[in-house]
């Protein structure tokens, strides 16, 4: 929460990077739910890829910690939502 505060008020390379690692934790965790299982590695990495994608693009922006202190929350929801984008999508091709 600390780390993202200081981001949006002061935005620097270094925040970026360590906001980077945590959100790649948080969706390699993710993919480890029952729920996505099932799916080859090679879709579990382009599914981790795109919750990725989708938390530096818009979530680090959107976080907003006056309306909740627990980003981990936050942001693990977004990968889960990102995940069932990515099988949405997939099924409609």
């Amino acid at each position: 929460l600390r780390v993202l505060i200081e981001y949006q008020s002061n935005p620097s390379e270094r925040l970026l990077n360590i906001i980077g690692r945590m959100i790649m934790k948080i969706s390699e965790h993710a993919i480890m739910s029952p729920s996505f299982m099932n799916y080859s590695n090679d879709r579990k990495i382009e599914m981790i890829s795109d919750a990725n994608y989708l938390m530096s693009k818009y979530s680090i922006k959107k976080f907003d910690p006056e309306k909740s202190n627990n980003p981990f929350a936050y942001f693990s929801q977004t990968a889960k939502n990102a995940f069932l984008l990515y099988i949405k999508n997939q099924k409609k091709k």
